[in-house]
């Protein structure tokens, strides 16, 4: 804690640097930053890099969670000369994410860090940035808030946390889960963003992208697979009883650019629910997310040289400021007449 400075880890010159599972890299409010020359690689499924912040206000429990909430966390950075790939998490913003209501009935959310197995996270806000010369391989990226009734001022309620996301490939972006709660992100590919794995490699999984408040940019220049678009908080939680909303703001954004290739939004609800459901230890079901599909009121999606593909359903949630734009040189195609795109 206290301010990392220059990198926390590095690599030989020519070297990798793998971070075994079950392996934790962690701090406060101090900054992470690992490098290597050829690959950084997370190597199992709870192999995790995070940073806490500081309390907010005083932990409980809720349920059986403790809740805790957090500010000024430190930034974290991963650079690879080649990959940085990961064995897909279970864990997809369950498992460590706690939720439950006040006395009044208000929603409130928390984290119970001991619970966190999700790849790389700025658990208390911060900046993530993310960097390989090849490809990134489903890695799991978070930019948290926490929220809740402040103790000495009973009905006054705050919001920690909340940041940026930055992750870049020279050439492709394949799978993993993407998500900043509140702030702006972006994920850009030199040449396409598609589909990873589930964590037990039975299925392919593209892109998930989880976002708040805020905007969400991913861009490529070839072909663009979106896997599934969520909220972070209609994704089942800890806590007793937990609450189900949304998080959106009015102006809240998604776009999604593939200059040279075709753009396709999946919302792949299948493979998302057999990775959720293999978490055992956090008891989730993935029957409760019955709000897959529902984007930011603003969706910009561009296809300035092929089609636009939507398979499944798409909504956006419902604001006076909401709009749809859809641009494509070829074809915009459901997979059949019945497939709605509603806003």
């Amino acid at each position: 804690n206290g301010g990392v400075r220059g990198r926390l880890l590095d690599a030989p010159e020519t070297g990798s640097l793998d971070i075994a599972d079950g392996l934790f890299i962690r701090t406060g409010t101090g900054d992470i930053r690992l490098a290597a020359a050829r690959d950084l690689v997370l190597g199992g499924p709870t192999a995790a890099i995070y940073t806490a912040g500081v309390a907010a206000r005083q932990a409980i429990t809720l349920g059986t969670a403790r809740a805790n909430w957090s500010r000024d966390g430190g930034d974290i950075s991963l650079a690879a000369g080649r990959d940085v790939s990961a064995v897909l998490p279970t864990q997809v913003l369950n498992g460590w994410t706690v939720r439950g209501r006040t006395a009044s009935g208000r929603a409130q959310w928390a984290i119970n860090y001991d619970k966190f197995r999700q790849g790389v996270a700025a658990l208390a806000g911060g900046a993530v940035d993310v960097t390989a010369g090849r490809d990134v391989l489903n890695l799991s990226a978070t930019v948290a808030t926490t929220s809740g009734e402040l103790p000495e001022a009973p009905g006054t309620f705050d919001t920690w946390g909340g940041g940026s996301l930055d992750v870049v490939a020279g050439r492709d972006v394949l799978g993993g889960t993407y998500s900043v709660w509140e702030g702006n992100g972006t994920l850009s590919a030199g040449r396409t963003v598609g589909l990873g794995t589930t964590a037990d490699l039975s299925q392919e999984l593209g892109v998930t992208i989880a976002s708040g408040a805020g905007t969400m940019a991913v861009n490529a220049r070839q072909d663009l697979d979106i896997g599934l678009i969520i909220n972070p908080t209609v994704i089942p939680a800890r806590g007793s009883t937990p609450p189900y909303f949304y998080t959106y703001l009015p102006d809240d954004a998604l776009s999604l650019t593939s200059v040279g290739g075709r753009l396709r939004i999946r919302n792949g609800f299948d493979a998302f629910a057999v990775n959720i459901a293999a978490d055992a230890e956090s008891g989730s079901d993935a029957s409760l997310i019955t709000a897959y599909g529902i984007a930011a009121p603003i969706l910009r999606a561009w296809a300035p040289s092929g089609d636009f593909e939507l398979p499944r359903a798409l909504s956006l949630l419902p604001s006076p400021r909401g709009q749809g734009e859809i641009i494509a040189r070829g074809s915009v195609i459901g997979a059949d007449r019945s497939v709605p795109f509603v806003m």
